[in-house]
């Protein structure tokens, strides 16, 4: 203790001293604070710089996934000569997306013949379906014709199960397998009609009467199947044989009158939208 005095007294007095007892135990080192956690200020709506998530909604989804809908998209129109035409389509497709991504493109009054080739018609991403006055049967040989493309990307497996052709109606059913198609579906029966202008009362009786009998045999082979009938009707209604049918088209699709149709069995399965003329044809173009 004396020692431990002694070496005390001889420290400089501008140092701290401590006791013998104290120097001799170890030092233990303050428990460390937490920092504050940071205070988030809620920001307003229009102070937010980055948007949160995704757009919600259905078309949003399908503008995502265009090729996986539940039913398949659809661009009609009378375009009044499919070989010259060609041109103004791919045009379309370059310039707006929602044309290219779509799934079905029907085309009436085509007015395709043996002349013309299947490689002149041919579109990049497109399988093409059609039906001739002259290759079916029907009393006509001039103007008319059907052609349906299916986007490739949307089906692969596509069959056309009907042709028909008489002097009052034209039409062909493609019976479409996509790769994406809900439970409930089996199959879409794409239907693509033409009327001719010609037709009178009594013609557009007969020309429905034997649409009528064409398609409930198509719905009785497959009664699961998703129904689709697209084309120019000329003034004929398809309620008046089918009243459960449902209409989508609701503007004028040549001058004041609306000629083209798009119907399906499904209440509110299509809003259509109004497209340019394709060239010199008559009629508008309709996307839906």
């Amino acid at each position: 203790m004396a020692a431990c005095a002694h070496a005390a007294a001889s420290l400089s007095p501008d140092k701290t001293v401590f006791s013998c007892f104290s120097s001799c135990k170890p030092t233990q080192s303050p428990t460390p604070t937490p920092a504050p956690r940071p205070q988030w200020k809620r920001l307003k709506r229009r102070e937010r710089r980055q948007k949160r998530g995704k757009r919600g909604g259905i078309r949003a989804r399908l503008g995502a996934s265009p090729h996986k809908p539940a039913i398949p998209s659809i661009v009609l129109a009378n375009i009044r000569s499919l070989d010259n035409k060609l041109d103004y389509i791919r045009l379309l497709c370059s310039s707006q997306r929602n044309v290219k991504d779509c799934c079905v493109f029907v085309f009436t009054e085509t007015w395709l013949s043996d002349s013309v080739s299947d490689r002149a018609i041919q579109l990049d991403q497109l399988t093409w379906y059609r039906a001739d006055r002259v290759v079916v049967a029907g009393g006509k040989t001039r103007g008319g014709g059907l052609c349906v493309y299916i986007n490739d990307a949307w089906c692969r497996d596509a069959v056309a199960v009907c042709k028909h052709c008489s002097p009052v109606l034209e039409f062909m059913v493609i019976k479409c397998r996509p790769f994406y198609l809900p439970r409930e579906y089996t199959a879409i029966l794409v239907c693509a009609v033409y009327i001719p202008p010609s037709s009178n009362g009594n013609n557009r009786s007969e020309a429905l009467n034997e649409l009528y009998q064409h398609i409930s045999e198509q719905q009785t082979a497959y009664p699961d199947a998703f129904l689709i009938v697209a084309g120019d009707f000329n003034h004929a209604d398809l309620k008046s044989v089918f009243p459960k049918i449902q209409q989508h088209i609701d503007f004028p699709t040549r001058g004041n009158n609306t000629l083209d149709f798009v119907y399906t069995t499904q209440r509110g399965a299509y809003k259509a939208f109004p497209l340019p003329h394709l060239g010199a044809s008559d009629h508008i173009t309709v996307i839906r």
